[in-house]
């Protein structure tokens, strides 16, 4: 299903994307990562609508449609891999420090280590929800 869901999303930035932006986009991070070329207010209102569309899924499949989504090439899906984890944050809990792991050893930048650290990390230290078994992470 979360492929279906990926291809889906994936097509409905193409349909945003723009070229020259996304090579203006690369160039200011350095050549890291490729973009769509989808400037910031489309983006998150295209984001807001993916993420409303999947409140019904089990955490279990977001959790893996993130971690799609991170691997994926281009970085608009990170960030909406961010948006997403913004509005389940609610339904995890330390046993998903590990995607946190996973999230903040793969295509690591300044952009998404800033947010990994306050708004993935922090909570779960905030509410000292963090066991023996899940410390060697943090």
């Amino acid at each position: 299903m979360n492929n279906d869901v990926f291809r889906h999303i994936h097509d409905l930035f193409l349909q945003y994307s723009n070229e020259e932006q996304a090579n203006q986009m690369s160039k200011y991070m350095k050549g890291k990562f490729s973009f769509y070329g989808i400037q910031s207010p489309i983006r998150r209102k295209i984001s807001r609508d993916i993420v409303t569309s999947l409140k019904l899924l089990p955490i279990s499949e977001i959790i893996d449609l993130i971690k799609i989504l991170w691997s994926a090439e281009h970085r608009e899906l990170q960030y909406l891999a961010m948006d997403i984890i913004d509005k389940r944050k609610g339904s995890l809990n330390a046993s998903h420090l590990e995607l946190g792991e996973y999230l903040a050893l793969n295509k690591t930048w300044w952009d998404n280590v800033d947010y990994l650290s306050t708004h993935f990390f922090a909570p779960f230290l905030i509410n000292l929800q963090v066991t023996e078994r899940h410390a060697y992470i943090l």
